[in-house]
């Protein structure tokens, strides 16, 4: 039998759930019983089509009415045509973009509302919000805010734009409910539906049918920034709410794969830098770091954000409250040490 989501209907629905789904048949179900919500809808993007995909997309999309299956006429186009495919056909204000091997917290999933919750706290220009990782510019030289941003980033400590000007903001940042970043990390990623069609999607340059679209998320976070847009991460003081399934990195799971895979990533590194000029990252660092002093300044859109915060690690333990309150009481020290 159907299994309902309560009043779920076009009109109410809020977030579009995009996932790129590849040969993953043992866990579609349990990931969609974990998008169970009454303003959520799931896209599955059918990237293979094996009788044992088949068999699961049946089964989900039987078992949930909030699941709908995008289907390709051409199989593996990868998660850059993917998404912006899906995207298209989103009903939800809010997109999210993840694959079929990161799998959200177990049901209800609360997490929903917090997300929604902290979009209407934010001014309307926070477009893309961030559950996994993210940057300033390179994971490399930040090493106590974990990045791997996938070939699409310079390294900071020698670029000669000197974009590495914000590190010594950097620990008062990470203190933050939501941190400001230039680069996010899709796993998953949040973007208003209006914003990531204004500035084009994702760049279709960066994959190749069949090939890892590596730094797609690096590249669509730039565009947000130089269009007027924010981007953040969620609460970056604590571990992902989103596990690791069962992928297989399939990318890297052979000499040749792994090899193919480098190859991308040198490709679209050199893409990323001929698409963005010094002078460009340059406005992005500048937009980060006023956006932080813009949030520092307002009076009730932090304490706001940190009442989310705390209702969202209903999705965690006690271990990350108790490191979350220790977080915002160093934030307040850093603060009153600064005035």
């Amino acid at each position: 039998m159907n299994a309902m989501v309560a009043g779920l209907s076009e009109s109410r629905i809020a977030v579009s759930f995009i996932v790129e789904y590849y040969k993953h048949p043992d866990q579609l179900y349990d990931l969609c019983s974990r998008l169970q919500h009454p303003q959520l809808e799931v896209l599955i993007h059918a990237d293979s089509n094996t009788s044992n995909d088949i068999k699961a997309f049946d089964h989900v999309a039987f078992s949930f009415s909030n699941v709908r299956i995008v289907y390709s006429a051409r199989l593996n186009v990868h998660e850059v045509r993917a998404y912006n495919r899906a995207a298209l056909l989103a009903r939800g204000w809010l997109l999210a973009f993840s694959q079929d091997d990161r799998i959200p917290p177990p049901a209800p999933p609360t997490w929903v509302d917090r997300v929604l919750e902290i979009y209407r706290i934010m001014p309307p220009a926070f477009a893309a919000l961030g559950l996994h990782r993210g940057s300033y510019w390179t994971w490399k030289s930040v090493p106590r805010f974990p990045m791997q941003l996938s070939g699409a980033c310079g390294d900071a400590a020698t670029d000669a734009s000197g974009l590495n000007s914000w590190q010594p903001l950097h620990t008062r940042h990470l203190l933050q409910p939501v941190a400001f970043a230039g680069f996010l990390n899709i796993g998953p990623v949040f973007v208003r539906r209006k914003a990531f069609l204004a500035v084009g999607g994702f760049n279709v340059s960066y994959s190749p049918r069949g090939q890892p679209g590596i730094g797609l998320d690096a590249e669509i976070t730039a565009k947000l920034w130089l269009h007027g847009y924010q981007a953040g991460l969620l609460c970056p003081a604590l571990e992902t709410f989103f596990r690791n399934g069962c992928g297989g990195k399939g990318t890297i799971k052979t000499a040749a794969a792994s090899a193919l895979r480098q190859q991308q990533e040198e490709r679209n590194t050199q893409t990323f830098f001929n698409q963005f000029s010094s002078n460009a990252r340059s406005v992005i660092i500048s937009r980060v770091n006023a956006s932080y002093r813009q949030l520092h300044q307002d009076p009730d859109r932090l304490p706001a954000l940190r009442r989310v915060i705390t209702k969202c690690l209903n999705c965690g333990s006690a271990t990350d409250m108790a490191l979350l309150q220790e977080r915002f009481h160093s934030y307040d020290a850093l603060c009153a040490k600064s005035t």
